[in-house]
């Protein structure tokens, strides 16, 4: 199994969050164990992606120590080696890091231990790494985080992306930083059409991205559909996570079947498993159940995932 779509910070384990706040001494927003750990579950009531985003206020409080980053990157290895994953993306922003002090360096080099004491663990996995961008973020904090990828090209830090607030910040703003990435040869996704905004999804394939994260909204434009299969981009589909920040009205409706039949290449991803309670099996079998993709298919959408993998 291959994995492309997953942020490390939404797969951080409800446990581990609650120790990291206990041993920093910071402020519990929740005493016991079991009323902590549903702060960090989407409400089902969430309105939109804004909404659902202000979960990883909690997530990140913790994430401003070394300690605490190689120990999520450890523990995050090993548990998608115990789903058998044969390849997997993590994808995180070294800047969420840097609010206490911590320079992005720092934050990518303690990310990159922890990752590497699992891989040692479990040589049985590959794992490559993408750098988020992020909406709403300084010109200078995006800045350092492409000069950390042009830095450790060559390295399993692999790709680009662009994450946050897609409904309050489009793609234009960011867009310098992947004709910059385009220019030295570093591949990239985008969250793209995670809301209605095709002007973001149009903008995505002119930049050159050779993924799309959610893509949702293409459905409703059949020009972006068409260019997303002439092109052969493919869309990194979250069922769940979807469904959770309201980028589709029902599970039922989530466009992967469409796009599939219609030749554009998909693939399945949990996006923040922790977040909506969710796995790369159970998305699989939701695309079994839901939209009838038999065992064949889904392995082929597998191995088609593989090929778009941006380690090399």
């Amino acid at each position: 199994m291959v994995e492309l779509h997953l942020h490390l910070t939404g797969a951080m384990a409800p446990r581990t969050c609650y120790e990291l706040y206990k041993e920093q001494g910071l402020p519990l927003p929740a005493e016991k164990f079991e009323d902590f750990e549903k702060l960090l579950f989407v409400d089902p009531n969430a309105k939109d992606l804004g909404e659902v985003l202000k979960v990883f206020d909690y997530i990140c409080r913790p994430l401003q120590r070394l300690d605490a980053l190689k120990r999520i990157a450890y523990e995050e290895v090993l548990a998608l080696n115990a789903q058998h994953l044969e390849y997997a993306e993590i994808r995180f922003a070294p800047a969420k890091s840097c609010e206490q002090g911590l320079t992005q360096d720092q934050v990518m080099d303690a990310v990159l231990e922890g990752i590497g004491k699992g891989l040692t663990e479990c040589p049985g996995i590959k794992i490559g790494v993408l750098l988020c961008l992020m909406r709403g973020m300084s010109e200078e904090a995006n800045q350092k985080t492409l000069d950390i990828a042009l830095k450790r090209k060559g390295t399993i830090v692999c790709g680009l992306d662009l994450a946050g607030d897609e409904g309050r910040y489009g793609l234009a703003p960011y867009a310098h930083f992947f004709d910059v990435a385009r220019e030295n040869k570093i591949p990239f996704t985008i969250h793209a059409g995670e809301v209605d905004r095709p002007e973001n999804l149009r903008l995505a394939m002119e930049l050159g991205a050779s993924r799309l994260g959610h893509a949702t909204c293409m459905i409703r434009y059949p020009d972006l559909m068409e260019q997303a299969r002439d092109k052969r981009i493919m869309v990194e589909c979250c069922l769940t996570s979807n469904f959770g920040t309201k980028g589709i009205p029902s599970l039922a409706e989530h466009p992967i079947r469409k796009f599939y039949d219609y030749g554009i290449p998909v693939c399945l991803n949990t996006d923040d498993p922790t977040l909506f309670m969710t796995s790369i099996k159970r998305e699989k079998d939701m695309a079994k159940e839901l939209f009838r993709f038999s065992d064949q298919e889904l392995s082929i959408m597998g191995h088609e995932a593989y090929g778009y993998r941006f380690l090399r």
